[in-house]
């Protein structure tokens, strides 16, 4: 049973506003590009406002394998996804590794071995994903 007296994990800076999200007389500032606007006009990202054409243009970047992570994530938490994603690269390289160990000494049959392959190659996309996400 869950223990009701058991805070959950909230990062410290989660706990105040963004300077991003600052509201003054009906304006906020975009983000990405500090033009004012008006706050019916603004998208809403993690890290307070972004004009419409910023959003369009983040929108793209998306497309073509770009990102968008500093108006969503502190830099802390691009830090962390960054450091995230090394570890699961580090463990898919030493799954492999041990792959090839086993190869080596005929351990493994045909089956297991394309699984092993497969884990292999999700845990290094994962990783590399999650560290380009953090950009």
């Amino acid at each position: 049973m869950l223990d009701e007296r058991i805070a959950p994990y909230v990062p410290a800076e989660a706990l105040h506003r963004p300077a991003g999200a600052a509201i003054n007389d009906g304006m906020v500032t975009c983000v990405s590009c500090k033009s004012m606007l008006s706050v019916a006009k603004a998208d809403i990202v993690g890290m307070g406002y972004r004009c419409v054409p910023c959003s369009q243009k983040a929108s793209i970047a998306k497309l073509t394998g770009g990102g968008d992570a500093a108006s969503h994530f502190s830099v802390n938490e691009r830090d962390g996804l960054k450091e995230s994603g090394s570890h699961v690269i580090w463990a898919g390289v030493g799954i492999t590794f041990l792959g090839v160990l086993m190869l080596f000494g005929m351990f493994l049959r045909t089956g297991t071995m394309a699984t092993l392959i497969g884990v292999i190659a999700i845990a290094i996309a994962i990783g590399i994903a999650r560290r380009n996400a953090s950009r």
